[in-house]
């Protein structure tokens, strides 16, 4: 269960096979994030009562030739959807991306701040670790994230401190991430490690 000051439900993350094998359990809520032109899991497809957001965008955070960028627009709907959300008292919100590292742990970081009306920045990243410990939230959905909900650089102050710790603990993680989509991400992982 959510730590103290944190949303009001449970958040999951995963990447896309644990979705395309039904292994995301029942929760009230989807948000399904993919690449442009990806098809829809068919777990998702059958039904699920509309209870699915879906998102298309590149796991980018600078401009890339051919990569459509998240939006403050997609942002925004992950806002109003975590708020929307702890009102009607949602039990349980799934999210997923490919791989359940970046997009998708971005997305879960926002609808748990929003569901908890800005909860502790160092709390939230907390929380996500403790829900997905592998992860490396997507920055540019952070940042936006961060402007739009007034945490006035305190959310991406703490990412900051948060890829910090994350890339001397899972060096290889940082690996990754460094050279991720031709090294665009460079930048998020501290020098040295």
């Amino acid at each position: 269960m959510p730590s103290d000051g944190l949303a009001p439900f449970r958040v999951t993350v995963s990447g896309l096979r644990t979705v395309q094998r039904s292994r995301f359990g029942r929760p009230g809520h989807v948000v399904s994030i993919l690449d442009p032109g990806n098809q829809t899991p068919v777990p998702l497809r059958r039904g699920n009562g509309g209870r699915v957001t879906r998102m298309a965008f590149h796991d980018a955070v600078r401009p890339t030739r051919g990569k459509r960028l998240p939006s403050a627009a997609h942002v925004r709907r992950l806002v109003r959807l975590g708020q929307r959300l702890a009102v009607a008292g949602c039990r349980h919100v799934h999210v997923h991306c490919y791989q359940g590292v970046s997009r998708s742990t971005a997305a879960a970081l926002i609808v748990m701040a929003a569901g908890s009306g800005g909860g502790s920045a160092d709390g939230l990243l907390e929380e996500l670790d403790r829900i997905r410990p592998k992860n490396w939230p997507n920055s540019r959905m952070v940042a936006l994230a961060d402007r739009q909900m007034g945490y006035r650089g305190r959310l991406t102050a703490a990412l900051r401190a948060h890829q910090r710790r994350k890339a001397h603990r899972d060096p290889t993680l940082a690996r990754l991430i460094r050279s991720h989509s031709f090294g665009h991400r460079r930048h998020e992982v501290p020098e040295g490690v």
